[in-house]
């Protein structure tokens, strides 16, 4: 379900007053590490070194 579809479930009377609230939401995708690194790579020799003292 996209954010779209969420807020239509809350917006369901429109004389209704809708409150702020938080959400947090862990969205799932596709794995590319090939194309990741390589644009890593595209970046600069900079940001090789900083991924690789940041993430080993």
């Amino acid at each position: 379900m996209n954010n779209a579809e969420l807020l239509s479930l809350y917006n369901t009377d429109s004389r209704e007053r809708l409150a702020p609230f938080h959400l947090e939401r862990l969205d799932y995708r596709n794995q590319d590490r090939e194309a990741f690194y390589s644009d890593l790579e595209r970046n600069g020799p900079k940001s090789v070194t900083e991924f690789r003292q940041a993430f080993g």
